[in-house]
């Protein structure tokens, strides 16, 4: 299909160019994009096959970036001379006007020799032979042109519901590891030998050494046995500094890191903080002997004085195995998979994936086994690989003979690059460029899935996408098990994810090589690192490179995604980010261009200095006022952030769906939100009220999915509850009032808010029963209620949502002093927390309530008395975590023999009251 996906793209943009008034008043411009469009039906001519020329494949996507980047500079002229129209300055509308109009011609006329030269280009480079492959083509970067929104239109209206199960199914992927999860566990817990202090954990890559080491540290009996536990990965280049307060942070969330504390300080804080008792510290895939060499020095400060203290090293390198470990006879080489076994995983992957009926037991499979397994080979990875792939087609499984001849082609090593390559390429075409932006992270890189879906939908790759689309995308490619989901919220919806480093490995690369985005992660010189080609989307890694800002700026000049990544934990603020982007705006501005930008992610980057996007935990403390004249704005992340107040501009941003805020004030008078048309999101908001309230418009925020506000007076209180009763599309709310005394009420339920899935009140209720039908929230999943003064046990009317996962109630929320949970309540609750209910005394667990019950957290209930030993014993057969946080000593005393000899892991936490 070549490039014809881009080219329609751009006869769309160059036709609606056409179309508008202001430009098709100027024949010369006109002339200039229909010369320029004749020219556009050659790039679709391009050559090409399943195995193509790397420099090729590089040419063709280089080529409609550019012609692309002609099309919407154009479009920036237009806009700026709207703009400049207005100004009453005769002379200056002259210049403007004369200036755009040689530009226009300009840039038409480099797109139509740019499409003759690679045209004709091209051809030539097909004549020879490909020196270097690739197994991408130019149509993988941008997928098919359409969606195909029709195939995935009936999963789109159950978000998430195809892979929740996961959550919840973990030990699907430990068959034939139980031996190893046993020796592992007798090296931990059950041989108290100080000489097996280190435990090294080797296997090739996909062979199961992280599901492995994760299973047994999250066992219950390693949880009860060490009082301290962290889980980190160290990238070679990554500061020995950062990885210790890494793992500070996890073994204490409360402690308070200083950025500039040298290591020594470091170290000395982690032997104080595990003296005299038992920890565990768990580093994943270590790449070089140098990584523990530079661990080990400061873990040896506290290995001689504490009770208990284990370290497990994970790696594919035989020669990064520590000596201590080789002395102590202390490593478990993780073997293959044998037949059966390999069988059964490949069986459960399939069963999980798609519904089969009775085609597991289909002759055609059985027949199909014996060249299954020479190409799985015993590996864990290429077992759910295949799996994958196999329940893609599982509607015409008459095809798997065929899938599995292409999947046993042997490419370079073994056969697993041709099975990658064909679960790859069998991916629908509009899923693969959402595949391939995986590689734009760091190798490794725990992605939080909202970041990702954001970051998708910012990306047109042919057109854009909403969040709908990209989380059915998403659940596609963990089905085929291409994405791993690291952590999952206990709703069932997914947390974390990253791409296995086995695929990192193959894909990452090729794509790069492709110019599909460019990495700045390797600690060299900034004129090693720089491209041969114009940069598309850069991502860089603040706390590795040496010599961050470039020296030429060619390469930059057509960059529209910018991600960074900083390594370094709350040290000086990152200047580069200014720098960078300074110079850039520089360089384009004195050739008389314009800089396309689109997406600018500074997530995690430590007080990032700006002169304007995705902001979130970045520590920033001001925004310059024209971010809300930016015209292409669609999301501004800056939650977790030092702001207090947002430009007014902001209101004017005609494009933004996405905004997070850290609960900046506004006056219901300044919310100009018939400007927001677009908006989805609106999170964190504070609102004043200095005049008297309005009533919202029924047009404002048509597509609202979630809000989340405070509230601080009666009036502000009415206008989002108006607001809210007109929202039809509304998935989350959070209304939180400033004064606990405030009635919230839930009148708004009235308003055929049937979408709702989460729900967050702070404010008085008084009564559940008075609204009672108000609870049948069909599709409600997470309920939280603080300070709601409830005086009824509101468990009756509660436990009838049927989908309801997550129930918090916290401070305030119930002011009696008996609750009781009946039998067959609460279906699919998964978790239950009752912080700081300081009337509570009785709380009554009949058989068969809460028959998913899996964690339970009771907080600073100080009255309350050790339910019933049955109430507790009846939550066992599903429960796996109970958390006691400032509670009276007697409490977990009464309740440790009730659960001795369950799967229930009890932990104690005594901590500050915050809620």
């Amino acid at each position: 299909m070549g490039a014809q996906a881009f080219v329609s793209r751009l006869y769309n943009q160059l036709e609606n160019l056409l179309r508008e008034e202001s430009t098709g008043s100027d024949p010369r411009f006109q002339e200039q994009v229909q010369e320029a469009s004749r020219y556009l039906p050659s790039l679709e001519e391009f050559p090409e096959d399943d195995v193509g020329s790397a420099s090729g494949v590089l040419l063709q996507l280089q080529a409609v970036y550019l012609v692309e980047d002609v099309t919407d500079t154009l479009l920036v002229l237009k806009q700026f001379l709207e703009i400049k129209r207005r100004d009453n300055n005769v002379f200056k509308k002259f210049l403007w006007r004369r200036s755009s109009s040689s530009r226009q011609i300009q840039l038409t006329g480099d797109m139509k020799k740019l499409a003759k030269a690679l045209y004709n280009h091209l051809h030539l480079i097909h004549k020879k032979e490909a020196a270097e492959t690739t197994i991408l083509k130019i149509d993988d970067f941008i997928g098919g042109i359409t969606h195909h929104v029709d195939f995935w239109e009936h999963h789109m209206a159950r978000p998430w519901q195809r892979i929740s199960s996961y959550c919840f199914e973990q030990e699907i992927n430990l068959v034939g590891l139980e031996e190893q999860i046993n020796n592992l566990v007798s090296l931990l817990i059950r041989e108290h030998n100080h000489n097996s202090q280190v435990i090294a954990i080797v296997g090739e890559a996909g062979s199961g050494k992280t599901t492995l080491t994760r299973s047994v540290y999250d066992r219950v009996d390693v949880k009860r046995h060490f009082a301290k536990r962290a889980w980190v990965r160290v990238r070679s280049e990554a500061k020995v500094r950062d990885v210790l307060i890494d793992i500070l942070q996890q073994i204490n969330d409360e402690m308070l890191v200083e950025a500039s504390s040298p290591e020594e300080e470091l170290a000395s804080s982690l032997a104080t903080l595990v003296k005299e008792t038992s920890y565990l510290i768990v580093v994943e895939d270590v790449e070089t002997p140098q990584v523990w060499q530079v661990l080990r020095k400061a873990l040896d400060y506290s290995s001689s004085k504490s009770k208990d203290g284990k370290i497990i090293l994970t790696t594919s390198n035989e020669n990064n195995i520590p000596p201590e470990a080789k002395a102590a006879g202390s490593t478990l080489h993780v073997r293959r998979l044998n037949e059966e076994e390999s069988w059964e995983l490949l069986l459960r992957t399939l069963t999980r994936a798609a519904e089969l009926d009775g085609v597991l037991n289909n002759s055609e499979l059985v027949t199909l086994k014996e060249r299954i397994l020479k190409i799985c080979g015993g590996l864990p990875m290429r077992i759910v690989l295949l799996g994958g792939l196999l329940s893609a087609t599982v509607a015409n499984y008459k095809e798997w003979p065929s899938v599995i001849d292409r999947a046993a082609v042997d490419k370079s090593d073994g056969g697993v690059s041709g099975l990658l390559a064909l679960s790859y390429q069998k991916l629908p075409s509009g899923l693969k460029p959402f595949f391939l932006y995986m590689g734009v992270f760091p190798r490794a890189f725990e992605v939080p899935v909202r970041r990702l879906i954001h970051l998708w939908c910012t990306e047109p790759f042919v057109l854009p996408i909403d969040t709908d689309l990209a989380e059915t995308y998403f659940e596609e490619l963990v089905i085929r098990n291409l994405i791993h989901v690291t952590k999952w919220r206990l709703d069932g919806t997914p947390k974390m994810c990253r791409l296995p480093t086995v695929l990192y490995d193959v894909f990452s690369p090729e794509a790069a090589k492709a110019g599909f985005f460019h990495h700045q992660l390797e600690s060299s010189s900034a004129e090693e690192q720089q491209p041969q080609f114009a940069v598309r989307r850069l991502a860089t890694y603040l706390g590795v490179s040496t010599n961050f800002i470039p020296s030429e700026w060619s390469w930059s000049w057509h960059l529209r995604s910018y991600v960074a990544f900083d390594t370094r934990i709350q040290g000086s603020p990152a200047t580069e980010i200014y720098v960078f982007l300074d110079k850039m705006i520089t360089a384009k501005s004195n050739k008389g261009e314009f800089v396309l930008l689109t997406v600018l992610d500074l997530e995690g980057v430590y007080k990032p200095k700006l002169s304007d996007d995705v902001l979130r935990s970045t520590f920033i403390d001001s925004l310059p006022k024209s971010v809300g004249i930016l015209p292409r704005l669609e999301t501004l992340d800056v939650k977790h952030t030092k702001l207090r107040f947002l430009p007014d501009s902001i209101w004017k941003a005609k494009k933004l769906q996405h905004l997070y805020l850290n609960w900046i004030h506004s006056p219901i008078d300044g919310l100009s939100l018939s400007s927001l048309n677009n908006l989805q999101t609106l999170w964190g908001l504070s609102i004043e009220s200095y005049t008297p309230p309005r009533q919202p418009d029924p047009k404002e925020f048509p597509g609202l999915r979630t809000l989340g506000v405070k509230c601080n007076s009666p009036m502000a209180i009415n206008f989002i509850k108006n607001l809210v009763s007109e929202s039809h599309k509304l998935q989350a709310f959070k209304l939180v009032c400033a004064r606990s005394d405030e009635f919230v009420g839930i009148e708004y339920g009235e308003a055929r808010v049937t979408t709702l899935q989460e729900l967050y009140l702070r404010g008085t209720i008084h009564s559940l029963f008075d609204y009672a039908s108000v609870w049948n929230y069909p599709n409600l999943k997470i309920l939280t209620l603080s300070m709601s003064r409830l005086v009824h046990d509101p468990m009756p009317p509660l436990e009838k949502l049927a989908q309801l996962k997550i129930l918090r109630l916290y401070r305030g929320a119930y002011l009696g002093g008996e609750m009781t949970c009946k039998s067959g309540g609460f279906p699919q609750l998964r978790v239950l927390k009752l912080w700081n209910l300081f009337s509570l005394e009785e709380w009554t667990v009949k058989k068969g309530a809460m028959p998913r019950l899996r964690e339970l957290e009771i907080r600073s209930c100080n009255n309350l008395k050790p339910p019933q030993p049955q109430g507790l014993q009846n939550l066992t057969n599903t429960l796996k975590e109970f958390v006691l946080t400032n509670m009276p000593s007697t409490f977990g005393d009464a309740v440790e023999p009730i659960l001795q000899g369950t799967n229930v892991h009890i932990q104690k936490n005594q901590w500050s009251s915050f809620l």
